[in-house]
């Protein structure tokens, strides 16, 4: 009998926008007063839940932080959520620290919130991908 290890992707949603797209089906909210304690409520799940993917001989090796938008988080709530992550995989993956193990980690990005500086503190906190969609590009007002 062989024994196979299960690949598993890791979402974490961040239910917060500037605004409400008419649009988007997902659940969003824009009462950013809210987001700290969100962020601690999923570090605080993840510590909780460390034990489910050992458990079912799971293996962690993608990451991505959707919503909503991730990006308009403060940088000190992603740092703080990216190492709760992190730890969470090492865990789960037996030790494997980052980079191995984890193929990807995907944060989406509101265009209007990526810089240069922004991109680089994503990237120190291990992020290696960034997703970002389009919005309408014409409004209902436009003329063409």
């Amino acid at each position: 009998m062989r024994c196979f290890t299960l690949m598993a992707g890791l979402y974490v949603h961040i239910p917060f926008c500037k605004t409400r797209c008419a649009y988007c089906g997902f659940y969003s909210t824009t009462m950013f007063e809210l987001s700290s304690n969100y962020v601690d409520a999923v570090c605080a799940e993840l510590e909780l839940r460390k034990d489910f993917f050992c458990n079912h001989r799971g293996v962690i090796n993608t990451i991505y932080i959707g919503g909503g938008t991730p990006s308009v988080l403060t940088v000190s709530q992603l740092k703080k959520l990216t190492s709760a992550i992190w730890e969470y995989c090492r865990y789960v993956n037996n030790g494997v620290g980052e980079e191995g193990g984890i193929r990807e980690f995907t944060v989406e990005c509101n265009p209007e919130d990526v810089s240069t500086d922004f991109v680089a503190q994503l990237r120190a906190m291990g992020v290696n991908r960034i997703s970002m969609g389009v919005r309408p590009l014409m409004t209902r007002n436009s003329t063409s």
